[in-house]
C-alpha cells in the first residue's frame, strides 16, 4: 500500500503555485483509499531578488481535497499574499486560485500514476505583483513506486499561460513563469519512523517559448510530516535554488492538514 506520505510530496514537487498540481498523493495514514478527503492550512514565507527587487512574501492558502468517486479527486486552492519589497509598504491582496482534477491511472501492487489538470484561475490582484494576470493551465502525470517503507517518485507537467490580447500583465513575484514551460521533480518518501515523515527532491523548470527555450532553474527540498493522532498531520518544509536563475533565494512552509 501506498500510504501516509502525501503532504510531503506536494511541499517539494513543483513550482510556487503548481507543486500543489504535480503532488504525489499516497492515501492518509488512517486508510489506505485512492483519494483522500482533507482540508488544510498552508503557510509559507520566500525571499526573493526578482525584477530588479529583493523582498519577500507571506502566505496563506485554504485548501480543500475532495473525493469525486473513487479514483477521481477533486482540489481547490485559495491564497492570500503579503509582498514586502524592500523599501515599499506591504502589499496585501488574493492570489490566484486553483482547481485541480486527478485521476488515478495504475494501481497495481507497487505502483501508482495519475494524470490530471490543474487550472490557475486569474484571482490574484497582478497590479501589486501577487498573480499572472491570467489562466495558467497544467496537465501532469505523476507516479511512484514502493519497497517497504521506502516511496520513490516523479512529476511531469506542461505548463501553458493563456494572456489577453490587450495590456500586457504585471510582473509576478509568487510564480515568475514563462508562457509555456515543463516542470519535473523526481523524490523519495522515507515513513520508516513511525508517526513521523520525510521526503526530499530535486525539481527542475524548462523554459520552452522560443526567446528563452531550454533556459532551466533547479532548485531542492526536504519537508518532514508528524501525524498527530488519527486525522491530523503537520509538515514543515525548505527549498533552495540550485542552478539556474533563481526565482527566488529560500522557501519555508509550515502547513496544518485535517483528514475527514
Amino acid at each position: 500500500m501506498l500510504a501516509a506520505c502525501a503532504i510531503l510530496a506536494g511541499c517539494l514537487a513543483g513550482a510556487p503555485r503548481t507543486a500543489r498540481a504535480q503532488e504525489m498523493s499516497m492515501g492518509p495514514p488512517r486508510e489506505p483509499l485512492v483519494i483522500t478527503p482533507r482540508a488544510g492550512i498552508e503557510t509559507g514565507w520566500t525571499r526573493f531578488d526578482l525584477n530588479g527587487n529583493r523582498g519577500d512574501f507571506y502566505d496563506v492558502t485554504a485548501r480543500l481535497d475532495v473525493r469525486a468517486s473513487h479514483i477521481v479527486g477533486l482540489r481547490m486552492l485559495l491564497p492570500v499574499y503579503a509582498l514586502d519589497l524592500d523599501g515599499s509598504s506591504t502589499r496585501v491582496g488574493l492570489g490566484d486560485a486553483e482547481l485541480r482534477l486527478r485521476v488515478l491511472v495504475l494501481d497495481d501492487h507497487d505502483w501508482r500514476m495519475y494524470a490530471g489538470l490543474a487550472d490557475q484561475l486569474p484571482t490574484g490582484n497582478n497590479g501589486i505583483g501577487v498573480g499572472q494576470g491570467g489562466t495558467q493551465l497544467s496537465p501532469f502525470v505523476t507516479a511512484g513506486w514502493r519497497s517497504g517503507g521506502l516511496v520513490v517518485y516523479g512529476t511531469v507537467a506542461d505548463v501553458i499561460a493563456l494572456h489577453s490580447q490587450g495590456k500586457p500583465p504585471a510582473f509576478d513575484y509568487v510564480d515568475p513563469s514563462s508562457d509555456h514551460e515543463v516542470r519535473y521533480s523526481l523524490g523519495a518518501i522515507l515513513d520508516a519512523f513511525g508517526p513521523v515523515y520525510a521526503n526530499a527532491a530535486l525539481t527542475g523548470i524548462t523554459v520552452l517559448t522560443p526567446s528563452n527555450v531550454g533556459d532551466t532553474f533547479v532548485y531542492g527540498g526536504v519537508a518532514l510530516g508528524v501525524l498527530l493522532g488519527e486525522y491530523w498531520k503537520v509538515v514543515a518544509s525548505a527549498q533552495l535554488p540550485m542552478a539556474g536563475e533563481h526565482r527566488f533565494d529560500s522557501k519555508l512552509g509550515l502547513n496544518f492538514y485535517l483528514y475527514f
